[in-house]
């Protein structure tokens, strides 16, 4: 994993930060190396698997975002300092790239990728630009998902689909972990 410039905080202190930030307004999804679209998600998981920092993200079949998961294989988080961005965060998360450029509508700009990841989002204090290493299609598994996640989250009633909109997990090898330069 390629950290920012010498002195840079160690990657574990900008995951605690980010999953702050995750489980409060929501962080963004940068995906699309040519759209650069940014979607709201407040579901993020980091750690260490297969020997290597790994950032995972759930991203429902019918996104748009999935789409360009699958078609580039990579993906840049993007984590707002606390308490930013909330209007940003709510528009991201209600609207798709599929019907506009969110990133122009809002007058959003992109800071380059430093490992050839997505672009990360200017005014973000923490990227974490990712490699799909593995992904996991829980429609085939939601037989075994606990029946209450199954009901709040997957209820094809409240749902697209009769299938309840399934997640696909994207486990992602971080391969630069970096806060912005103010």
């Amino acid at each position: 994993m390629n950290n920012a410039a010498a002195g840079s905080e160690p990657y574990e202190a900008l995951v605690r930060e980010a999953a702050e930030q995750a489980a409060g307004n929501g962080i963004f999804l940068m995906t699309g190396k040519q759209e650069k679209n940014p979607m709201t998600i407040g579901w993020c998981q980091w750690g260490v698997i297969w020997g290597m920092p790994v950032c995972t993200v759930l991203v429902r079949q019918t996104r748009y975002s999935h789409g360009l998961l699958e078609r580039d294989g990579v993906f840049t988080v993007c984590a707002p300092e606390k308490g930013t961005m909330k209007k940003d965060l709510a528009f991201c998360g209600s609207r798709s790239g599929r019907d506009m450029d969110k990133k122009a509508q809002l007058k959003l700009a992109t800071v380059p990728a430093r490992a050839g990841g997505v672009d990360a989002l200017a005014g973000c204090a923490l990227h974490f630009e990712c490699e799909v290493v593995f992904k996991l299609e829980m429609g085939g598994h939601m037989d075994t998902l606990a029946p209450e996640i199954r009901r709040r989250f997957y209820d094809p009633a409240a749902q697209e689909g009769e299938d309840g909109n399934p997640h696909t997990v994207y486990f992602g090898k971080i391969v630069a972990a970096y806060r912005a330069q103010q």
